[in-house]
């Protein structure tokens, strides 16, 4: 369940038909896995919605960490600033992406500072045709907090979908993406561009 509206998002991800596991429910999977990996090390990414509004999400990140693994998670920073300055050292790795129909970038911001002090930061900036020079400022100012790698995404920036009379369909991508890291080693910025083209088909069957 995510406590943001996007329109771009399936509505299953923000409608609340999704129930929330319970946390020993989870633990007995973490326990599973950590049992039958005990000679690797192992990592566990939560996506959600948005998993830092699970009631248990900070008991679990301790209890995994206890457990010697990895704790990893992609959020949209909606958390308040007290919140992330309590979570500190309970995840070792953060992707925050911003989202800018529902997303305040001032919060935002701020959270990308606090959480860096302790986690590496992955950022996503999703473009928004109506919000462009917000993300384009907040991309700028993201680039600017040492240790973050940034990404920029048009994702599509162009896509048509067609669907035949003989259900057939046809669709076809252009995505560009952009990311950016900061290395306090050199000073130094690195930036990769990268563009996409999906090309696709498939056929409907019916009865």
């Amino acid at each position: 369940t995510c406590n943001f509206n996007c329109t771009y998002c399936p509505e299953v991800l923000h409608d609340g038909s999704s129930a929330w596991p319970g946390l020993e429910e989870v633990k007995a999977f973490v326990d599973r896995i950590l049992d039958q990996k005990k000679q690797n090390k192992v990592a566990f990414e939560f996506t959600g919605g948005e998993v830092t509004v699970y009631r248990h999400f900070v008991e679990l990140c301790e209890y995994i960490k206890s457990r010697g693994a990895a704790v990893a998670f992609i959020s949209n920073g909606s958390r308040t600033a007290r919140w992330w300055k309590s979570f500190a050292n309970k995840a070792d790795h953060v992707c925050l992406s911003f989202h800018a129909e529902e997303g305040d970038a001032a919060h935002f911001l701020e959270i990308v500072n606090i959480a860096s002090q302790n986690i590496k930061v992955h950022v996503n900036v999703m473009m928004h045709p109506k919000k462009w020079d917000t993300c384009i400022d907040l991309a700028e100012r993201v680039c600017q907090v040492p240790n973050i790698t940034m990404t920029e995404q048009l994702n599509p920036l162009f896509g048509v979908d067609v669907m035949f009379k003989n259900n057939f369909s046809a669709r076809f991508d252009i995505k560009k993406s952009r990311t950016a890291s900061l290395s306090l080693i050199d000073y130094q910025v690195s930036e990769t561009r990268s563009t996409e083209f999906v090309i696709g088909f498939g056929y409907r069957k019916k009865g």
